[in-house]
């Protein structure tokens, strides 16, 4: 009571003659000439360490799903502590807080960064005051991307991340490019709902033409799918099937971080095919190879996801789901094919 107060969401703050409609006439501590509501809260956030105290994390994800306002603050805030408090150079003084590297700094940054990322979308604000009807403006194109694809060049980082040499950091980032690829999807199926609410026509439909900004910006902030193409490659070669005395010369195989791999980049794969099926078209990229390497008995008898089933099987769904938004699977693809070019290889 007193400290936080009800914000707009990812709109910005209303102007001085509304502001007074939204606060209370006791709220004297509230900031009257801020672009945001929760000015107090927000120099709060600056002191929580996140990244050493579950307890204050806990707090801070609290306070950014009570306002979603201060998202696109947070991880600036916590890394680099800024003396300011500007919501345009939020993310944007974050740089650093992304550059791919071992170590449980980075680990902790990355790890927080898609917990904000996963934070709810604030649908109740693009409903009128007191209504059961949309409104007809949507929030800032710069609202959208902040809450999902930052200003911190997030496309340089992510791309080093996959392809990094540790596969802890290639997990990591991985796990981190996946929250944002889900909370585009999610932002999308809102955006396609009020649109058909609100019957908007591609000539007079202000959020149609917003999902539209945001796809084209979006397209630009992930890496580009040559380098989730190379990731999965990569992670898939690690679970091809070796003969027995291949196995015994090279000792057991590192099972569990090959088969997590492996479910990271199937997953980024099919998380392209539904997010950027324009993009995915743009590239050469064989469906029918992934499916093979996923269902082959062969595979399945000799790899290492015979010993991390869980894994496994949740690869497999990834591979059905990405069957289902790609139109470039081919049936007459066979596997005798690639049988013949595995006994050639040993």
């Amino acid at each position: 009571m007193g400290v936080c107060f009800k914000d707009r969401g990812w709109y910005p703050r209303e102007t001085e003659e509304d502001v007074g409609l939204s606060l209370s006439g006791n709220d004297e501590t509230a900031p009257k000439n801020a672009r945001i509501y929760n000015k107090i809260l927000a120099q709060l956030l600056k002191t929580l360490k996140v990244n050493e105290d579950p307890r204050q994390q806990e707090l801070a994800l609290r306070i950014m799903t009570a306002c979603p306002e201060l998202v696109r603050g947070c991880v600036s805030i916590f890394v680099l502590r800024l003396a300011l408090f500007n919501e345009r150079r939020y993310w944007s003084s974050a740089s650093l807080t992304l550059e791919p590297r071992l170590s449980s700094k980075w680990i902790a940054n990355i790890a927080f960064f898609g917990n904000v990322i996963s934070l709810p979308v604030p649908e109740a604000s693009f409903f009128l005051q007191g209504s059961p009807l949309y409104l007809p403006t949507p929030p800032p194109l710069h609202a959208f991307l902040e809450n999902i694809f930052p200003s911190v060049n997030t496309k340089a980082h992510f791309s080093r991340g996959i392809l990094s040499a540790s596969p802890l950091v290639q997990h990591c980032t991985a796990l981190a490019l996946a929250k944002s690829l889900f909370k585009y999807s999610e932002v999308l199926k809102v955006m396609h709902r009020i649109e058909n609410e609100l019957e908007e026509s591609e000539s007079n439909g202000q959020w149609k033409r917003r999902r539209n900004e945001l796809e084209l910006e979006a397209r630009r902030r992930v890496p580009d799918f040559q380098v989730v193409i190379a990731f999965s490659q990569k992670a898939g070669d690690d679970v091809q099937p070796v003969s027995e005395d291949e196995i015994t010369k090279a000792g057991p195989p590192e099972k569990v971080h090959v088969a997590m791999l492996a479910e990271s980049s199937t997953r980024l794969l099919w998380l392209y095919h539904l997010c950027f099926p324009s993009l995915v078209a743009e590239s050469r990229f064989d469906v029918g190879k992934l499916l093979q390497n996923s269902f082959d008995n062969d595979v399945r008898t000799n790899s290492i996801a015979r010993r991390n089933s869980g894994l496994d099987t949740l690869r497999q769904l990834h591979v059905l789901r990405l069957l289902k938004e790609s139109d470039q699977f081919l049936w007459s693809s066979k596997s005798g094919e690639l049988h013949a070019q595995r006994r050639t290889r040993a």
